[in-house]
């Protein structure tokens, strides 16, 4: 087994650059670098992680509580947090919370007896106590919150604006002629539903229109019920905005059962792409959300704080941009009446 002092006298460095190289710190020139991944590929090296947890103290192992790994979005933000961390030589321990805050709390508290350097969390989406946040915080294992912005705590985020995107939705509908729009997914109780919704609401406020709020459960389900009170409703919306891509399935589905089709009856909105829907007709008008750079700049925010590149400064909050992506499912509607 080679060792890494025969490491560094391949690669010509010093044995403290091989440990630089190995823990991810980014004051290695590239050169060095280099010399250093070379030689530990030709000679085979395998660091103990164990003694070197020891002497450093870091287990160069991220922790990653998910709200819904089902949730194709999440898994993107999986990727994208995997990526930064191999980047740094570090590993991701993940655990599924299923959106429950009893289960959020356990994997916070699990993840933290385990050592880890540090820890992105996707709150469950109730609003709720994050007292076991504070006291990781507090306790010294960095943590960063990934596209649920949690009150009362003051934590490192990275999120989209919601607010924004969903009025950006609704105004396109509007301008597409659409006076009667309602609004299906989540609660206002819960995290991302809320910010969605203020949104819908400010562009049919400034548009002196009547708003429909329909509160489901934020999954396909919830959009198979929330379609179900909308097109009962003696005035039918003429379009929706939909709080996530599973709700809007959701609603599709319950659309197709009666009959009806997108555009033509209910022109529908969503949040959320992924290119697998592309194959599918008519196409969904979308917010597209950077669901891989969430992840990635999330990690790559824990590991500033992990490798003490931010020291005690004060909570970052990351905002990353959106994009409508106008489709099929909102185009060519006429014969509307303004109200």
């Amino acid at each position: 087994m080679p060792t890494i002092k025969e490491v560094a006298a391949r690669a010509g460095v010093s044995v403290g650059t091989v440990s630089n190289v190995l823990s991810g710190l980014s004051t290695v020139s590239q050169d060095m670098r280099r010399r250093v991944e070379a030689a530990i590929q030709d000679l085979g090296y395998r660091p103990d992680h164990i003694a070197r947890s020891l002497k450093t103290r870091r287990t160069q192992t991220l922790g990653m509580v998910i709200s819904d790994i089902v949730n194709p979005f999440f898994a993107d933000v999986i990727d994208g947090a995997q990526s930064a961390a191999s980047e740094h030589g570090f590993t991701l321990s993940i655990i599924n919370c299923r959106d429950s805050a009893e289960l959020e709390k356990r994997a916070v508290e699990t993840l933290c007896d385990r050592r880890v350097d540090g820890l992105l969390v996707v709150v469950s989406i109730e609003r709720g106590c994050h007292e076991h946040l504070q006291l990781a915080i507090a306790d010294g294992t960095p943590v960063v919150c990934l596209d649920r912005e949690p009150l009362g705590i003051d934590v490192d985020t990275v999120t989209i604006d919601n607010v924004a995107a969903g009025q950006q939705a609704v105004e396109h509908l509007i301008a597409t002629g659409h006076r009667v729009v309602a609004y299906v997914g989540g609660s206002a109780s819960m995290y991302v539903p809320a910010l969605r919704q203020q949104g819908y609401l400010a562009a049919m406020k400034a548009a002196g229109l009547r708003h429909i709020l329909i509160e489901t459960s934020f999954d396909r389900q919830g959009g198979r019920d929330g379609a179900a009170r909308m097109l009962s409703r003696a005035k039918r919306p003429t379009a929706a905005l939909c709080g996530n891509l599973q709700v809007a399935l959701g609603l599709l589905q319950e659309m197709r059962s009666r009959g009806l089709s997108t555009p033509e009856d209910v022109a529908v909105a969503t949040f959320d792409h992924f290119d697998w829907l592309d194959v599918f007709r008519p196409q969904l008008t979308s917010i597209v959300q950077p669901a891989y750079r969430i992840g990635y700049e999330g990690a790559q925010l824990l590991l500033r704080r992990v490798l003490g590149q931010l020291n005690d400064s004060a909570p970052q909050r990351l905002t990353l941009p959106t994009q409508l992506r106008i489709a099929e499912s909102t185009a060519g509607f006429v014969g509307f009446q303004k109200t």
